[in-house]
C-alpha cells in the first residue's frame, strides 16, 4: 500500500481556501445586457415635403434691409423687410417734430412708415427668402420614402441621409409605393430640402449578452 506524505492532506485544504477566498475577494462579473447594431438595412430614394399650407410672400423688388434668413422662426407680424423709403420717412417725422405738426399730419406720416416695412402674416420657420419667402410650420414637414410597403411597417426607425447630415425617424404611415417618416428633431428638415435623400430603414436592434 501506498502511503501518502502526512503534509498532503493539510497542502490540499489550503489550497482550497485559498481558491476559496480568491472567489468572495473577486466575485465574477455580472452579465450584462449589450446592445448591438442590427445586421439588415434598407435603403430607398426619398425627398422632403411640406404636408401643411406655405405661406408665400413676394419679396419686394427693392430693399434697404433683409431681418430673416432661411431657418429663422418668426412671429406673427414681425418685420422682415425694411424698404429704401423708411430713411425718407424717418426724416420726414423728424423735420415734423419742430414743426408743431396736426394730428392728421401724424396720422399720415405713421401709415407712410408703416408701409416701410413688410411683416411677416404668419409665425414658422422661413425656407425661403428669394426670388420669394416662404414661410411654413416645422410640424408640417413630411419625409417620403419611395420603398413598397411589403419592406417596411409603422413604428420602424429611419436615417435620414442628406448633404452632410443624418437626421433620424421613424416610419407613421406605409402605402402602396412610399412610406412617411416623422423627423425626431423637425427642424432640421430645413436642411433636407431641396436635395436628393437617401434612407435607411433598420430592423429592431438585437440584445446579446456579454460578461
Amino acid at each position: 500500500m501506498i502511503r501518502l506524505p502526512w503534509h498532503l492532506p493539510t497542502i490540499v485544504g489550503l489550497i482550497g481556501l485559498s481558491a476559496l477566498a480568491l472567489t468572495l475577494e473577486h466575485p465574477s462579473s455580472p452579465t450584462v445586457p449589450v446592445i448591438r447594431k442590427t445586421k439588415k438595412t434598407m435603403s430607398a430614394p426619398g425627398e422632403v415635403i411640406i404636408q401643411g399650407r406655405t405661406t408665400i410672400v413676394k419679396t419686394p423688388p427693392q430693399i434697404a434691409r433683409t431681418l430673416i434668413k432661411p431657418g429663422d422662426r418668426v412671429e406673427k407680424g414681425q418685420v422682415i423687410f425694411i424698404l429704401p423709403s423708411y430713411q425718407t420717412t424717418m426724416a420726414k417725422i423728424q423735420t415734423s417734430l419742430t414743426q408743431n405738426p396736426q394730428p392728421q399730419d401724424w396720422q399720415k406720416l405713421s401709415h407712410q412708415l408703416r408701409s416701410t416695412k413688410v411683416r411677416a402674416p404668419i409665425g414658422g420657420q422661413v425656407i425661403r427668402v428669394e426670388p420669394i419667402v416662404e414661410i411654413a410650420d416645422p410640424e408640417d414637414f413630411q419625409v417620403i420614402a419611395h420603398i413598397s410597403s411589403e419592406k417596411v411597417k409603422p413604428g420602424q426607425m429611419a436615417i435620414i441621409l442628406g448633404e452632410q447630415i443624418e437626421v433620424a425617424g421613424e416610419v407613421t404611415e406605409v402605402q402602396a409605393e412610399h412610406a412617411k417618416i416623422r423627423l425626431k428633431e423637425p427642424s432640421l428638415a430645413l436642411k433636407l430640402l431641396e436635395q436628393p435623400l437617401k434612407i435607411k430603414f433598420l430592423d429592431e436592434p438585437q440584445l446579446a449578452y456579454y460578461n
